[in-house]
């Protein structure tokens, strides 16, 4: 499984106002300075989580995301006016130890537009469960 998560989040950043002047058509969760994040430690700073794109095809996964951008620019010229940092999450379910993972493939053309908006790309790879090791 591949899930994109976007991350908009500034120590000053003031996520009631952007949400309120920005109507997100994807689910999303925000955070806010000094509440306690899910490990029990205060945020640093306030933001948002929006998922992007779940998909088990690479291919498919990453075009939903390429799309998501291009058709959001304003959506990031408002994150640079705010002075809050983007960052695009892509996480994979990858196999146990000794099983080898599929490539991920990311076209010069996703760069290209992250670039262009800048956001940053992380890449989080999560194992399987035991159970799915083990056969």
């Amino acid at each position: 499984m591949i899930d994109s998560v976007l991350r908009i989040y500034g120590e000053e950043f003031d996520v009631d106002a952007f949400l309120s002047n920005n109507s997100l058509s994807i689910p999303f969760e925000s955070y806010r300075k000094g509440d306690d994040d899910i490990l029990g430690n205060p945020n640093m700073e306030s933001g948002f989580d929006a998922l992007l794109s779940e998909n088990e095809s690479v291919v498919d996964h990453l075009a939903e995301v390429k799309n998501f951008l291009s058709n959001h620019q304003a959506l990031f010229d408002q994150v640079q006016s705010a002075g809050a940092q983007c960052i695009i999450d892509l996480g994979f379910t990858v196999g146990g130890a000794g099983q080898l993972t599929q490539s991920i493939p990311l076209q010069v053309e996703l760069l290209g537009i992250c670039h262009q908006l800048k956001v940053a790309i992380e890449v989080s790879a999560y194992p399987s469960s035991d159970e799915q090791n083990q056969s």
